[in-house]
Parts: C-alpha cells; structure tokens; sequence
C-alpha cells in the first residue's frame, strides 16, 4: 500500500499564504480602538476649537506662512506617488527576471515590495478618504460664510462639498508615516515634515482643522496597518518581539 504525499505549492502567493499560515499564532491584534478615540477627541476639539477661527483666517495669514504653504501643497496629491510607485515595480519586475546578478533580483525583489507597500498604502487610504468625503459632504472654508460649521451635503459630486476629511492631509499621513516606518532613525523628521504638509491645507484656506487632523491620523493609522499586513506575509516587515521593524 502506498501513501500519496501532497507536494507543497510553489511560486510566490503560495509562499505568502504559507508564511501568514506559519506565523498565525504570533500574530498580535492591530490596535484600533486607542487610535479612534485619539483621533475623534482631536478631531472634536478642533471642531469646536479651532475651525471656525480657521475659516476667519481664510486669505489673512501672513505671507511667510501662506506663500511656502500654497507653493507646497501640492505635494499632498497622491498621483505622483502612485506614478512612482508603479514605475519602480515595474524596474524592480524588469531587474528581478532579467539581471543575472543574484545580488541585483535580490534588490529588485525588495524594491517591488517596498514600492508595492507605499502604493497600497497610499492608494486604499486615499480611496476610503474620498469615499467618505462625498458621503459627508461637508462645506470648504470658503463657503464658511453660507454654510458655517455645522452643514452637511452628501454627495453632492461638487468639490466645495468634499472638505472632511482632507485628501492631502490622509495621503501626506499615510506616505511619510509609511516612509518613516521604513526609515525609523529619520521617523521624527520625516512624520514632521509630513504634519506641516498637512497644515498647508489650512493655510491655503482648503481645509478645516478638524478635516486635516482626521485625514492625517486616518493616513497614519493605515500605513501602519499595511505595514501589519505585509509583515504577516513576511514582506518588508517583521514582528521582533512585539515590535513592528522593517526587514534588515
């Protein structure tokens, strides 16, 4: 009598299924009711606090603070993060069949991967924020003066009416917290810088307070569980005794 043994799945969904299995049992829950409660106290604060001076600063902060503002803010879109992204996985793809060089598809590996977390990240974070922006519908700054605070216009499929939660302020949350879980000893500069690009949004009269904190804790808690995800599957990411560090 023989016994069929059934030969283990090969390619690299297999291993990542096989991985996630393996390490099941050491996987920790990814916190979510501190960051909610974190966020939605911040959030209200600036409502009640902050917005409706912010909408009486609309086109009077000062120069100094407006002009690098409005030349900056730009760099909350997400479109040249997507079109970078997909660019080098397409290189790292390229690399990774075509070197002969072990050492170059080792790096054209990691690169996909890299480039795939950042994508991922950015790109659902940003799609959940205009979801929920449109289901919302909440006046823009501008609009402060017809509107006020506490106005509410679901899909209405105008931008003035998509101002919570900010869009720059979920993807500059979402691309420089994914940037300094991958470089941690520049964490601090790099979430920093990403705080003040999100304030730009502010400064240039597009958003309330209360919209660029919610957006931008919304992008940071999700960069952080992408980076979750993947180090479950053995990417990018590893759990070092209950520690979220990036693979060496």
């Amino acid at each position: 009598m023989t016994v069929e043994t059934t030969e283990p799945k090969s390619g690299p969904i297999a291993a990542l299924r096989r991985h996630y299995r393996e390490t099941r049992p050491d996987h920790r829950p990814v916190p979510k009711a501190l960051p909610l409660v974190v966020i939605t106290v911040l959030a209200v604060a600036a409502f009640f606090l902050l917005d409706g001076r912010a909408a009486e600063m609309q086109g009077a902060w000062p120069d100094w603070i407006r002009g690098p503002a409005r030349f900056l803010t730009d760099i909350g879109k997400s479109w040249w993060i997507i079109l970078s992204t997909v660019l080098i996985i397409i290189s790292g793809t390229l690399l990774h069949r075509l070197s002969a060089s072990e050492a170059r598809r080792r790096f054209g590996a990691g690169a996909i991967h890299v480039a795939s977390y950042v994508l991922f990240t950015v790109a659902v974070a940003g799609l959940i924020s205009n979801i929920v922006k449109r289901a919302i519908g909440r006046p823009r700054p501008e609009l402060f003066g017809d509107h006020g605070l506490f106005t509410f216009n679901p899909f209405m499929h105008d931008s003035d009416f998509e101002s919570f939660p900010s869009g720059h302020a979920t993807t500059s949350g979402a691309l420089w917290t994914a940037l300094a879980l991958l470089f941690p000893p520049l964490r601090w500069p790099l979430l920093i810088i990403g705080f003040y690009l999100a304030l730009t949004r502010i400064f240039v009269g597009a958003h309330y307070p209360s919209d660029v904190m919610v957006g931008f804790g919304w992008g940071m808690w999700f960069a952080f569980f992408m980076a979750v995800v993947f180090a479950r599957h053995g990417l990018v990411f590893r759990h070092d005794e209950g520690r979220l560090t990036k693979l060496g």
